[in-house]
């Protein structure tokens, strides 16, 4: 879950400049998203191309979104305090999901990749220490 959602963070970074596609090909075609959307966004807009990257966005944090679910389902049988340490990355896998379905799985909106603790425009008042807190509060507890 955390590579699909590292995948998705950097989709528009990897697309403008390594000419990457991190949105694997077979989700790609079922959701008709042709490539030139990312790659080449200099050659305007491209009909149907942004509900397609949106559809096979869905996809993937839906997959992302139930492997992290399994998880927790399944942290209580962990036992160690030090191996539940490295679940630490599950909270932010599950805040860019939640930031991502707030923004209608739209991966080029300018506010899914906010930077937690320096700006936000989402979640309000507290929404920059979201994330911190949600850390914070998985480190002390084990649980996220």
């Amino acid at each position: 879950s955390y590579g699909i959602t590292v995948a998705l963070r950097s989709t528009a970074s990897n697309a403008t400049r390594y000419q990457e596609l991190t949105i694997p090909a077979d989700v790609a075609r079922r959701h008709s998203l042709p490539s030139q959307y990312l790659l080449r966004p200099e050659s305007g807009p491209i009909e149907g191309g942004k509900e397609a990257l949106q559809g096979a966005v869905y996809e993937m944090a839906s997959i992302a979104r139930f492997h992290l679910n399994h998880a927790r389902k399944l942290q209580h049988q962990i036992k160690s305090s030090q191996a539940k340490l490295c679940l630490l990355p599950a909270v932010s896998s599950i805040f860019y999901l939640d930031n991502l379905e707030s923004v209608g799985y739209d991966v080029l909106h300018p506010d899914v990749n906010i930077i937690p603790g320096v700006t936000s425009h989402i979640g309000g008042k507290w929404g920059a220490m979201k994330l911190p807190l949600l850390l914070g509060r998985s480190w002390l507890t084990g649980v996220f």
